[in-house]
């Protein structure tokens, strides 16, 4: 899975979903290489093999949702620093005191 750590680095969901595509063509070519082994390696060693993958995608499927949560979260993030100065200002010139009486 030589994709799998560039996914931890994404910094949209373009980028996030092109990955996981790749990702998720390098686990279907192994399960395709994984039946080819059928009749050339023992029945037990292919069950292991088999959950063993199932397992990888899985997890790799996790490490996608997580991904997509930190985008997510960063972007919302984004938004709420954007919002700070502005209701900073707001709440210093809401404190001052009023020039009306002047």
């Amino acid at each position: 899975m030589v994709a799998a750590p560039r996914l931890l680095a994404v910094v949209d969901p373009g980028e996030q979903a092109a990955i996981s595509g790749e990702i998720a063509r390098e686990v279907d070519r192994l399960e395709r290489l994984h039946r080819g082994l059928d009749g050339r390696v023992d029945a037990a060693t292919l069950d292991e093999l088999q959950r063993d993958i199932a397992r990888m995608r899985v997890n790799l499927e996790q490490l996608d949702d997580i991904v997509a949560e930190r985008l997510t979260l960063a972007a919302q993030r984004q938004r709420t620093t954007r919002r700070v100065p502005c209701s900073t200002q707001h709440a210093r010139r809401d404190a001052l005191p009023s020039r009306a009486g002047r």
